[in-house]
């Protein structure tokens, strides 16, 4: 058998079949509000974009699907279920904030869209979904509790919704549409280098659900995965699979498995 072959075989071992998909879906607000905050927004939504492409080329086994959703008023697919190889990182030419917030609107017809297509599609699927936005939704064609409703169906199947807002209400917004605190990042405008380091926890998070049999571990959350050592936490954004006694104490990483960390420990 070749060394090609075995790989194979070890990865439909771990995962099941190849032909599993990951569903990356980005909510971006691109609405008038978020003209204060393009230098973070940028910055996060690329690590998201870079992460997605990483796993991608990393992982062959798996199947990477990108649904890039611009919204303000109106509501744009600028990608929908799409290799990841076709989304480009974002500069400040490409993303120039304007318009009103439906902000509900683009979650929940985001959400009934994909979960159609998942429906025609069948198969095995993960879907991550996360919304960038400054939370001041000003549309009401769909209300939060709509969109609650649909999130917290869709989580009973699996999907994870992770929610980047950028005020000191952030947790309450998530929560009003059915995310939880522990998938929620708050960006601050005046400490980059803390708001970096969140999203480089969410990119953790990506390639670990990426990474793990999710139907026989538990899921753990940004606080969780955000304190693993940076070694393990580098395996994972390099690629490397975690396959072993995945729970809410401790992860153990498949490449050194003398790499167990408390996750109630402080960080490093």
């Amino acid at each position: 058998m070749s060394k090609e072959n075995k790989k194979t075989e070890k990865m439909e071992a771990l995962f099941g079949s190849i032909g599993k998909e990951f569903y990356h879906v980005l909510i971006l607000d691109k609405s008038g509000s978020m003209e204060v905050r393009v230098n973070e927004t940028i910055m996060g939504l690329n690590e998201q974009i870079q992460t997605i492409k990483d796993l991608e080329k990393k992982n062959a086994h798996q199947i990477h699907n990108v649904t890039l959703v611009t919204f303000n008023y109106d509501i744009d697919y600028d990608l929908y279920c799409d290799s990841a190889s076709k989304l480009n990182e974002f500069t400040k030419a490409d993303y120039k904030p304007t318009g009103g917030t439906a902000l509900n609107k683009a979650i929940y017809n985001t959400v009934e869209k994909l979960k159609t297509t998942i429906a025609a599609k069948g198969g095995e699927h993960s879907v991550f979904v996360t919304i960038l936005t400054d939370g001041e939704n000003n549309e009401y064609t769909v209300s939060a509790d709509q969109v609650k409703k649909v999130v917290e169906e869709q989580q009973k199947e699996g999907w994870v919704f992770s929610f980047i807002g950028c005020s000191q209400d952030t947790i309450e917004q998530a929560a009003s549409l059915g995310i939880h605190k522990g998938y929620t990042v708050t960006m601050d405008a005046s400490n980059m280098a803390d708001t970096r380091a969140k999203f480089k926890s969410m990119s953790v998070a990506r390639s670990y659900y990426s990474s793990v049999d999710l139907s026989s571990s538990e899921t753990l959350n940004f606080a969780t995965l955000d304190s693993l050592s940076d070694e393990v936490k580098n395996d994972l954004l390099a690629g490397n699979t975690f396959t072993t006694n995945v729970t809410s104490t401790n992860v153990t990483s498949t490449i050194d498995p003398t790499i167990t960390t408390d996750l109630n420990s402080k960080k490093d």
